[in-house]
């Protein structure tokens, strides 16, 4: 039999190679679930790659895309946008340089947000959401725990000129004093502006398009509809408690979905391509090598005691208050949930005079 004679029976018989896929129904209803919080910033690849981790959805990114052109014409013709060229920039390997910087877009609404990146891998280092960004304590915090979590730390820092940025220079100085590189010392920090430093910036856009372009527009709809005022401190720790947990859960994703997917070659072959992961972990693979620098645990953890505080999404007292009045409650699973509970404790809240005086 030959394989055209194959084909027409396969043909006729009705039969054709299995692919299996979730159904359809199914896959429909995670998209519209995605599309009304940060999904809808997402692209299709980067969407069906939230499908397969996040909800374990066996689906074709063709089927995806299908489906995006029918519910969200309109976000598909957005994000296809022409987006600026940024200019090409590379180093030797991972952890030759760390490249930190705070990301101010949810500043309006009390939410504060701090990153750190790779400079080789393009690795996110760590993505944290907080009441600050500008206090030196908590970004130094934010380095010593990635220090303890990849059991080592970079050869350079590179930051700007912020104040915030003062008690990590010191500690990541007097921590690469003892190592004997070009780079060791006070060489081991650089400063520059803010608009200069690529990698960070650049991943700023990416993540506002992937996660917090929908936080700000929806806060914006909060504000216009009066149910945020900003002056209202009660409104803002009230803000902080019921949404902090679903933007931590979103930029955690986002932190994780971009560590994992494939950054493709680039036009300037100095510029390596792959998963950031993999070339963080393997940068043999690449024939690339680590330049991470090893530091004593003690000395880490001196650091930490002494020079840093831990980072928090909400006032203590105002926690404590709400599980007074609602004992045994439990975190928001969706955007819906946030914001009844958001209007529940205001309601009950503002049944005391001078609310302002609570906390």
């Amino acid at each position: 039999m030959s394989y055209r004679q194959l084909q027409r029976v396969l043909k006729n018989l009705g039969l054709r190679r299995k692919n299996k896929e979730e159904n359809l129904d199914d896959i429909i209803i995670c998209i519209l679930s995605e599309l009304e919080s940060s999904g809808s910033c997402l692209g299709y690849k980067s969407l069906w790659h939230r499908l397969k981790t996040l909800h374990g959805l066996d689906v074709k990114r063709q089927t995806v895309l299908d489906i995006l052109r029918i519910v969200d014409q309109e976000g598909i013709v957005h994000r296809s946008k022409y987006r600026l060229k940024r200019r090409t920039y590379n180093v030797p390997g991972p952890n030759f340089i760390w490249h930190i910087d705070g990301y101010d877009k949810l500043k309006p609404f009390d939410f504060a947000i701090h990153g750190c990146i790779d400079g080789f891998s393009r690795k996110v280092m760590w993505l944290e959401l907080a009441t600050s960004n500008n206090k030196p304590e908590i970004i130094c915090y934010y380095y010593l725990k990635a220090a303890q979590k990849f059991k080592q730390i970079p050869a350079i820092i590179r930051s700007d000129h912020g104040t915030e940025n003062s008690t990590v220079e010191i500690v990541h100085q007097a921590l690469r004093s003892g190592h004997s590189d070009p780079y060791a010392g006070l060489h081991s920090f650089i400063k520059g502006k803010s608009t200069a430093n690529q990698r960070v910036e650049s991943s700023w856009g990416r993540m506002r398009r992937h996660s917090v372009e929908f936080w700000i527009n929806f806060f914006k709809d909060m504000v216009e509809c009066r149910d945020f005022d900003r002056s209202n401190k009660i409104q803002v720790e009230c803000l902080r408690f019921c949404f902090a947990p679903l933007i931590k859960f979103d930029l955690e994703q986002t932190r994780k979905g971009w560590n994992r997917h494939n950054i493709r070659k680039q036009k300037c072959d100095n510029v390596k391509s792959g998963k950031p992961n993999f070339m963080y972990y393997v940068p043999n693979a690449v024939q690339c090598a680590n330049w991470g620098q090893e530091v004593k645990k003690e000395h880490i953890e001196n650091a930490i005691r002494e020079f840093t505080e831990t980072p928090t999404y909400c006032n203590s007292d105002f926690v404590k208050l709400v599980n007074d009045i609602f004992p045994g409650l439990s975190t928001p699973a969706n955007v819906e949930e946030a914001t009844i509970l958001y209007h529940q404790i205001l309601n009950e809240i503002n049944q005391y005079n001078d609310n302002d005086d609570i906390l």
